[in-house]
């Protein structure tokens, strides 16, 4: 055993710097998205269902706020950004936040004379509103300046950041909600107290590099590039959480909830897509930049096979998972686990294509294509919720999320059409199409299973093995991805 561990330490000294960074990176999001997911038991268990379906239609309206308060800046957009200024990026990550306080304070002007009309409209007090904008103001910070240091490779201070809200967050939460009656309000007020203090904190470090306002030019082109993305950022958070809030119309809070516990348990493997893709952005866009697209396909290939084994996993542990994240009252959510399971892998599936279509620079597809998505979500929900219940709309979202990978490869191809003037064909999207299918067979077999926990087990165990067998191929992948 110890030769063995001895041999690892061996590997990963011997690995390039982008490779050590990578592997702390995606730790550090596993460990903050998923520390959320492990102390969902205690929330669930702490709080009814229908104060923990307020606290989830409250997480609803913060999705779609944060895109018009923000403008999503911190995501794709700046890191384009820190791609266009690599010789100026300390100056321009101030900038950004420099323009993120003015969005801020932007909304607060905007807020305050009708703060009843808006009040009105999203269930909230003036606290609320304006924890959830200080809230958002923060993360967005944090996110600039955790992309930054990833492009550096600089993961030591975000390993330390990542554990210092990942406890703090928790056990705050924890305390006031276990102290409080109002347990929806408090877990609202105690989920944005660290992130404050840490986004002030890397704040006063950012002004002391460069200035928060100046280049106004450089505001002018964030603002402007990122306003035809706004469609697609709302469409998605449709997509996301549009669900919950027409369950809560048509069937209550508790059915809310508990739709909402299956949607938490997605979320394991969204922090499996972000941490992927963020690694392949940089390296499919330095290898479009130098015309090489040697090896795209294969590495893309392996990529969704990774989502594919891990959505997997979940799936044929989904009745244990669910028990896990709930008490007994939230065990139905096991029957909406699967189609939205599913549904991850196609949305990884189409991040891919975006990738490409924002490298571009054609938003306006990928906006059309969420749009559309979005659109085919809210009215098949609106149609089947009542008739069915709320376990449907876990299946609107496969069908949307499938109906946006197709629109989104569409739209890919048209864009490498125009850009290289001949049919380039940078994924096998036969091969991705058929590990959905795989994936797709599967889930249902695991779902006829779940009664037979010792069959469903041997099934797992099989799983691991194969995915161990091909651990050479994940090796493979990893240091190809950071050998750039």
């Amino acid at each position: 055993m110890s030769e063995k561990i001895g041999f690892l330490i061996e590997k990963y000294k011997s690995i390039n710097i982008a490779a050590k960074a990578s592997i702390w990176f995606a730790l550090c999001s596993i460990i903050q998205k998923g520390i959320s997911v492990i102390t969902l038991p205690i929330f669930t268990r702490l709080m009814t269902t229908e104060q923990y379906g307020t606290y989830s239609i409250y997480l609803s309206w913060y999705n779609i706020l944060v895109i018009f308060i923000t403008l999503n800046i911190q995501s794709e957009i700046f890191n384009k950004g820190l791609i266009d200024h690599q010789n100026n990026q300390e100056q321009f990550i101030a900038n950004q936040t420099g323009l993120l306080i003015a969005l801020g304070l932007f909304w607060i002007a905007i807020y305050l004379p009708f703060q009843n009309f808006f009040n009105r409209i999203l269930g909230l007090t003036i606290v609320l509103f304006l924890v959830m904008l200080l809230d958002i103001i923060s993360n967005a910070i944090i996110t600039l300046w955790c992309a930054k240091k990833r492009f550096e490779f600089k993961y030591q201070s975000v390993i330390g950041v990542t554990i210092v809200l990942s406890i703090l967050n928790p056990i705050i939460g924890i305390f006031a909600v276990f102290m409080s009656e109002h347990k929806a309000e408090v877990r609202v007020v105690s989920n944005a107290i660290a992130p404050l203090i840490m986004a002030l904190v890397i704040a006063f470090l950012l002004h002391k590099k460069g200035k928060f306002f100046s280049q106004f030019s450089w505001w002018k082109y964030s603002v402007l590039s990122s306003l035809p993305l706004i469609p697609h950022y709302l469409s998605l958070v449709v997509l996301n959480q549009s669900d919950k809030l027409m369950i809560n119309r048509f069937t209550g809070a508790s059915n809310a909830a508990i739709y909402s516990v299956a949607h938490s348990a997605g979320l394991l493997m969204t922090i499996i897509n972000s941490s992927i893709n963020s690694s392949f952005v940089p390296w499919i866009y330095n290898k479009i930049k130098k015309d090489d697209y040697n090896g795209i396909s294969k590495i893309s290939n392996y990529l969704c096979l990774v989502v594919f084994w891990m959505n997997l996993l979940l799936i044929w542990m989904a009745p244990e998972v669910i028990k896990v994240l709930a008490a007994k009252e939230y065990y139905d959510a096991i029957w909406c686990l699967v189609p939205i399971a599913i549904s991850v892998y196609y949305y990884f599936m189409y991040t891919l294509f975006v990738d490409i279509e924002i490298y571009y620079g054609a938003t306006q597809y990928v906006a059309i294509a969420s749009i559309i998505a979005a659109l085919l979500n809210v009215v098949l929900n609106y149609i089947l919720i009542p008739i069915y219940g709320y376990y449907v709309a876990a299946y609107t979202t496969l069908a949307s999320y499938f109906a946006t990978m197709i629109l989104h490869f569409i739209f890919m191809r048209i864009v490498l059409k125009k850009n290289k003037n001949q049919n380039n064909v940078i994924f096998n999207f036969k091969m991705m199409n058929l590990l959905g299918i795989m994936l797709v067979i599967l889930s249902v077999l695991a779902m006829f299973l779940y009664k037979y926990t010792i069959i469903r087990i041997a099934c797992i165990v099989v799983l691991l093995v194969l995915a161990f067998c091909f651990r050479k191929e994940w090796i493979y992948l990893f240091v190809e991805l950071k050998n750039k």
